[in-house]
């Protein structure tokens, strides 16, 4: 029997702690020789779900408004295992500590600090990557110090591969690319009569997802393409901070009458079944659920190139991957599909294909092999 202690960095409804909910329900019903507990960083959405799943379910809780991430290094993680236990955090930690764990799991860059601080002679560390470059050296700029005592790497595409490799000067056998899992979980809607083409995007609006450039790339198509009648819709949570400058953006480029921005929403998919194409304008993405969920419902993708792991799987097609932040090459290929619809209906279906094979039941098991390999 093996016992692992997966840790999260959150409980949200995004896309590593997702990935980890599908593992952990696929283990559960998989395979009965593997128990595993949980240890989340940050409450969230998807603390139910979690809680139902893993056989113990502990959490640390911030306690100010001081930096979590600062708070474990400071606070916690450097008096944790001393003599005296004085606070929730350090005793929850110190319990962790204390159990024979053959495996700690680490899912997400923010992770593998508290990781590394609760290994012991017993157990072993896998630190699954979710991000690139950027997040990496904001989330965790001392990695190197920690690669010691991290036993095997998972990384989420094989451009996060390249990037621990070639910043973090990890060995290319150290690490192991899966690909991340997603399923979809479709209503029926009755179809939109006369619905104007829509360009959809997804994700928490920001730098990283490129929400700047969505906007600038509805902007060029108001500007010059304006015979084209196309809706622009972005679905995902906003930032209260950023909410008022993207209004401020909308309203200063006149764009209010053709983009909606949805905010979060517990079911995407009604609004993803109504994207003609989905539009991946982000700068960092190392392999993003949201085009796996798409794809398998059939949608052309856009993204950029050197900018995520999805443009390996896209490459068989032509035109799909843009130069880095082209936002002239990317709205000149949505006008493409626009004024060829069955261009658009075989693309999507050859994405089907491609991203049916993106599913737990044959992820999952790569990263069994893994855990299976990692423990000996």
């Amino acid at each position: 029997m093996k016992k692992i202690l997966f840790i999260s960095h959150e409980s949200s409804r995004t896309g590593a702690p997702l990935m980890l909910m599908y593992l952990m329900e696929w283990l559960k019903i998989n395979r009965e020789d593997i128990t595993f507990d949980l240890l989340t960083l940050k409450p969230g959405e998807i603390d139910s779900e979690y809680k139902k799943l893993a056989q113990q379910f502990f959490e640390i809780h911030p306690k100010s408004r001081k930096p979590f991430k600062k708070q474990l290094s400071e606070k916690v993680l450097k008096k944790v295992f001393g003599k005296q236990v004085k606070n929730t955090n350090a005793k929850t930690l110190y319990k962790i500590r204390e159990s024979q764990y053959d495996i700690i799991y680490a899912n997400s860059i923010v992770s593998v600090s508290i990781a590394c601080s609760l290994k012991n002679s017993h157990s072993k560390i896998i630190a699954h990557i979710h991000e690139m470059k950027v997040n990496v050296e904001k989330y965790l700029p001392n990695l190197e110090n920690l690669i010691p005592n991290i036993d095997h790497f998972i990384a989420a595409s094989k451009i996060v591969k390249r990037d621990l490799n070639t910043y973090s000067n990890i060995p290319l056998n150290d690490i192991s690319v899966v690909y991340e899992a997603s399923k979809i979980n479709i209503t029926k809607t009755n179809p939109v009569k006369n619905k104007k083409f829509t360009v959809g995007a997804s994700g928490i609006a920001g730098w990283r997802k490129g929400t700047d450039v969505f906007l600038q790339i509805a902007n060029y198509m108001n500007r010059y393409h304006t015979e084209y009648e196309i809706n622009f819709k972005w679905v995902g949570k906003i930032p209260k901070d950023l909410k008022i400058q993207i209004e401020s953006d909308l309203e200063k480029m006149n764009l209010e009458h053709i983009v909606q921005f949805t905010g979060e929403q517990v079911n995407p998919y009604v609004y993803y079944q109504e994207f003609d194409i989905f539009l991946m304008t982000s700068r960092e993405d190392p392999f993003p659920l949201v085009c796996i969920e798409t794809g398998m419902m059939g949608k052309p993708i856009l993204c950029f190139e050197n900018a995520t792991g999805t443009a390996e799987i896209l490459n068989i097609h032509n035109d799909v991957i843009i130069p880095y932040l082209d936002i002239r090459g990317m709205s000149e290929q949505i006008i493409a599909y626009y004024n060829n619809p069955k261009k658009a209906d075989t693309v999507g279906g050859l994405n089907r294909t491609l991203f049916s094979k993106f599913s737990p039941d044959i992820i999952c098991p790569q990263i069994v092999a893994i855990i299976n390999q990692t423990s000996i």
